[in-house]
């Protein structure tokens, strides 16, 4: 039973930690939630000052969550802190106990918080490619409810928690590949957000969301010759080109965590998300290409 409730724990920490930490708690404070024998040192998270850091911070994340690329940022942030946060709370439950294991207790924990943690980030990444910001955001509040009430969930009937946990990790084994390369974007982009590394003429990074057989959601390099684009990107370990054929038109947007160009070839478009640079624009590394 006490494995079941940090499993499940483990689990909620990784989509939204702070609301986690809130509703366990809040619950233990007000007689909500009884824990069960061994697990009496998570009373600890009902002290007011642990309550009043996970309010603020998850007053935080509440709203981060819901702004497309806002989201895909904090949590680019957060893939380190989640699996520490849950980690820290599987260990603090087991602390009674030998050494050996709350840090078994913690490592259990941190890395369920992580599997739930990229599965979150990967799907949101992927939203944030479409124009329309509802389904995030509707997501989101989904995410809310699932954080608060899994939490409720784990401490009060572990068992149905384990069977969860199980089945999501079968997912994530099948989803996997697809999520560590939302992942790898995510980090990419988070890098050239911060660092702003100045536009190459030679080919821009950017990422393949739609319109692009065999290679989409993959990060490569974009570059011009003229009149088409080549994007060329490694899968499963093998290096690959797309060229997308003659150009009817091109339309570049400017995003607040990433760019987008939007190409239009053989009557489709192709989209291709593009990482942050400074000094010349996009368009101006756009126009060199075309020169070239």
């Amino acid at each position: 039973a006490a494995l079941g409730t940090l499993a499940g724990l483990g689990l909620t920490a990784g989509l939204r930690l702070y609301a986690t930490v809130l509703a366990l708690g809040l619950g233990i404070r007000f007689g909500l939630i009884h824990l069960r024998p061994g697990l009496e040192h998570l009373s600890a998270l009902g002290n007011e000052w642990v309550l009043g850091i996970a309010g603020l911070a998850y007053s935080v994340e509440f709203l981060a969550d819901k702004i497309p690329w806002v989201d895909s940022l904090w949590d680019s942030i957060h893939t380190f802190i989640r699996p520490l946060g849950a980690a820290l709370i599987g260990a603090t439950a087991f602390g009674d106990l030998s050494p050996a294991a709350a840090l078994g207790a913690g490592l259990f924990t941190g890395t369920i918080a992580l599997t739930g943690h990229s599965a979150k980030a990967g799907t949101r990444l992927v939203l944030n490619h479409s124009p329309e910001p509802f389904t995030n955001v509707g997501l989101s509040f989904v995410e809310d409810f699932l954080a608060i009430g899994g939490t409720w969930l784990a401490v009060q009937h572990p068992g149905i928690m384990v069977g969860i946990v199980a089945v999501s990790l079968v997912l994530f084994a099948w989803l996997a590949p697809r999520l560590f390369r939302m992942l790898r974007v995510l980090f990419a982009a988070l890098a050239a957000f911060v660092t702003r590394p100045a536009a190459d003429p030679s080919g821009l990074r950017a990422v393949a969301t739609a319109g692009v057989p065999g290679l989409r959601g993959s990060l490569g390099t974009l570059a011009f010759a003229v009149p088409e684009v080549s994007f060329t990107a490694k899968r499963w370990g093998r290096r690959r080109e797309y060229r997308s054929g003659p150009i009817g038109d091109a339309r570049f947007e400017r995003g607040f965590f990433m760019d987008r160009l939007i190409v239009e070839a053989a009557g489709k478009p192709r989209r291709f998300d593009l990482l942050k640079t400074r000094g010349s624009s996009i368009t101006s590394a756009i126009g060199a290409m075309r020169n070239r």
